[in-house]
């Protein structure tokens, strides 16, 4: 998103047009991008991002968090609750089944191929399972063009 757009959508969300984005404010536009932040996560945002004190923010201070909550769209605690997730027997690694059954569970029936594709590419150390590393590099992959 490009700068120009980045103040569009701070405009947009900035209801009573005072140039500040209030916490509930944040809030909206946070939950509109995707994020689910608790009203403990967004008074921290607010504390760290906050240069005017004002418990707000300007569009400068916005774009500081639109930046990086863009870079990594899982947080690390949603990454392991998701982990958790698969890992049923709490093992600290996903089998095939726990993928399998896993994936069926979220609505997804995946060919034997296209489970074996998803595993042997995201098995980074051959073992045939994944590891949280692994989850997450695959969870957070670009899809190709």
């Amino acid at each position: 998103m490009s700068t120009d757009e980045v103040k569009d959508l701070f405009d947009f969300y900035d209801k009573n047009r005072d140039g500040v984005l209030s916490q509930a404010e944040i809030a909206s536009v946070l939950r509109a991008l995707g994020a689910n932040p608790s009203e403990a996560e967004i008074r921290e945002l607010v504390r760290k991002y906050d240069t005017s004190g004002r418990e707000s923010l300007n569009f400068q201070d916005f774009a500081m968090i639109y930046r990086e909550a863009t870079a990594s769209p899982i947080s690390q605690r949603e990454l392991v609750t998701y982990f958790k997730f698969f890992d049923k027997d709490g093992s600290g690694r996903i089998d095939r089944d726990e993928f399998k059954n896993a994936m069926t569970s979220l609505g997804e029936r995946l060919t034997e191929d296209e489970i074996n594709t998803i595993l042997e590419d995201a098995d980074m150390n051959g073992n045939g399972e994944l590891e949280l590393e692994e989850f997450a590099r695959m969870l957070l992959a670009k899809p190709s063009a």
